[in-house]
């Protein structure tokens, strides 16, 4: 750190703090230097310090604990530009193993909001499956998928496959995923999905919606709608960003 430097004091000790933490000096889960040895260590004020800390806090990358210390934060997934992907594909293409938890699997009659969405009539019933997305056991997400029973007859079966949806559905059943409408909102985790993510209640997640197209190998000339799902990703885990464009 310079003093001659035309840079900030807190900047600079915030990007030297950022390159121990990107260098892997200290860890995802690792303690860091207190308040007062980074004080001694760089000859500076303990309010250039808190400075520095709290814009790294405030950018995710520490944790402060109360009466413990400052930690590194977990490694956030990070989502975009985006594809269709299938969950399981996506923490994959990432180097993570994926696990998942099925909390329901039930046919159902839709509400109207969903039959809308599917394009099919409320008399049509639905598979509706929650589960719980999980990446290296983690968990990342809650998950309900609503996909008409007609066009996966034998949901049971392909769930003890353990194998991606959009995988089955084009192997299996000879459907092709084109594209999906997606909604996306910041808000606070209720109660189910507090305890499917281990997380209190009222947290920040992001709750995504998604309404996906395909058509039949036979027929690609006619897409529909193959699924609505409805996702709640702990903002704590899960990061979207998107690359615009200028037309």
């Amino acid at each position: 750190m310079s003093i001659s430097s035309k840079k900030p004091l807190y900047y600079q000790l915030k990007q030297t703090l950022l390159k121990w933490i990107e260098g892997g000096d200290y860890p995802p889960g690792s303690i860091l230097p207190s308040e007062k040895q980074l004080q001694d260590s760089f000859g500076i004020s303990r309010t250039t310090v808190r400075m520095a800390l709290k814009e790294l806090e405030q950018e995710g990358f520490l944790v402060r604990s109360p009466g413990k210390g400052t930690f590194v934060a977990s490694m956030k997934i990070e989502s975009g530009p985006r594809r269709i992907l299938s969950f399981t594909q996506e923490m994959l293409n990432m180097g993570l193993q994926v696990s998942n938890q099925v909390v329901s699997l039930e046919k159902e009659l839709p509400v109207i909001r969903t039959a809308n969405k599917l394009q099919i009539p409320q008399d049509q019933p639905v598979w509706r499956l929650e589960r719980i997305r999980m990446a290296d056991s983690v968990p990342i997400a809650t998950e309900v998928n609503y996909i008409p029973a007609a066009l996966v007859p034998n949901m049971e079966a392909q769930l003890a496959q353990n194998q991606s949806f959009y995988s089955c559905l084009e192997e299996e059943y000879g459907i092709i995923i084109v594209y999906a409408r997606e909604r996306v909102e910041c808000r606070l985790a209720n109660m189910r999905e507090s305890r499917h993510l281990g997380i209190p209640k009222g947290s920040a997640i992001l709750y995504v919606e998604r309404q996906t197209f395909g058509y039949r190998k036979s027929r690609p000339m006619e897409l529909f709608p193959v699924e609505f799902v409805k996702m709640s990703y702990n903002a704590e885990k899960y990061t979207f960003h998107q690359i615009i464009r200028k037309e």
